[in-house]
């Protein structure tokens, strides 16, 4: 009799880098909630059940030695095999990236005026750390939801590995 648990872990690391790549695809455009994830997880799993595609002809052929096996396995993908929700840690808030380019500001008005600075100097006191903090906090909270986005992304791919651990011992 075959050994189905090789070919299904070389089936299984190409279906979960296709889950990822559908998962960074939705990531890009907003953020990944547990509706669209499932959506991504879904479109993956279909995989299986075509028998063109690599998952699908090694579940069709189980199907033909070991129907039983394969029937349950269906099962696992079709039904079983959903995302629970994930946590979203919080990132920088707007209000914060705001927040700092006008301390920054309020700062350099308050500098200018203990120091008794013609309107020109204030203006540019007032306006420089604006300018300058404005775009650097922009880019800050943008790299902070970047890394919160890769983290929650792994969140979810680590639960496709309770149903991998099912279907290998169904394997056996």
């Amino acid at each position: 009799m075959k050994d189905y648990s090789v070919e299904f872990n070389q089936c299984w690391e190409r279906f979960i880098t296709n889950t990822k790549a559908k998962l960074m695809d939705i990531s890009k455009n907003s953020p990944l909630r547990v509706s669209g994830a499932n959506l991504a997880l879904k479109d993956s799993v279909s995989g299986w059940f075509d028998k063109y595609d690599i998952e699908g002809n090694w579940l069709f052929g189980l199907k033909e030695e070991r129907p039983d096996t394969a029937n349950a396995i269906e099962n696992i993908l079709r039904y079983d095999m959903v995302f629970t929700e994930v946590e979203r840690s919080k990132g920088i808030s707007d209000i914060a990236a705001y927040a700092i380019p006008i301390g920054g500001a309020m700062l350099g008005a308050g500098i200018s005026a203990l120091t008794g600075a013609k309107t020109a100097v204030k203006l540019i006191s007032i306006i420089a750390p604006a300018a300058v903090l404005t775009p650097v906090m922009k880019s800050v909270q943008q790299n902070k939801n970047t890394e919160l986005d890769k983290k929650l992304l792994g969140d979810y791919i680590i639960q496709l590995y309770a149903f991998k651990d099912k279907i290998l011992t169904l394997l056996k």
